[in-house]
């Protein structure tokens, strides 16, 4: 059973609870001021929080996927592929929705094939992206949780991940990411100022 805690963000402007075995990497290595990184070194899985102007050429309904597409590319990643896309419900964010502050929001499963460091050995991720855009503020809020599914032999995470095929369920990522979504808050929405 995943045991999970609350972690501040952002010098606690936001919260929420993510498993305990996830560390922040800003005590590792230096993160941009608009990302907020946890990992699990034992699994190769990650959170990324990231908070990003609001994509105006990507219409509401399409958000997920032009994100999607958008992190695809960052990575250059191979085959790309969106395997589902749902609109988030009031109910999945019950500690985020304010009347002041309107929430469009999606979340996408998919997956990609990324090699990290820029090397030849790539990995199979599997993708949940949650995108919260909130329009009165112009920021888009991203919240992926990145689990491997395969990991090439000749890839620098072979060595932290115990099998090279990996049994991760697309929906025990799915289910840390909707843990996250219900316990997610704006502490200070002067953060959203800068």
């Amino acid at each position: 059973m995943e045991v999970f805690e609350r972690r501040s963000l952002y010098g606690g402007a936001i919260e929420m609870e993510v498993p305990k075995r996830f560390l922040d990497v800003s005590a590792i290595r230096e993160t941009p001021d608009n990302q907020e990184v946890l990992v699990d070194a034992d699994s190769d899985q990650s959170v990324i929080v990231e908070l990003l102007a609001q994509a105006e050429e990507a219409p509401d309904d399409q958000i997920a996927k032009w994100h999607f597409n958008q992190l695809a590319e960052d990575n250059a990643a191979q085959n790309p592929q969106v395997l589902k896309v749902s609109a988030i419900e009031p109910h999945q964010i019950p500690r985020f929705i304010t009347q002041e502050c309107p929430v469009v929001g999606q979340v996408l499963l998919g997956q990609q094939f990324v090699s990290k460091y820029k090397e030849q050995a790539p990995n199979l991720i599997s993708i949940v992206l949650v995108v919260l855009r909130v329009a009165s503020i112009s920021t888009d809020i991203l919240i992926t949780f990145n689990g491997p599914t395969y990991i090439s032999p000749q890839s620098s995470s072979s060595t932290q991940a115990q099998a090279h095929v990996l049994s991760v369920d697309p929906q025990f990522g799915e289910a840390i990411v909707a843990r996250i979504l219900q316990t997610l808050r704006v502490n200070d929405w002067s953060l959203f100022d800068e």
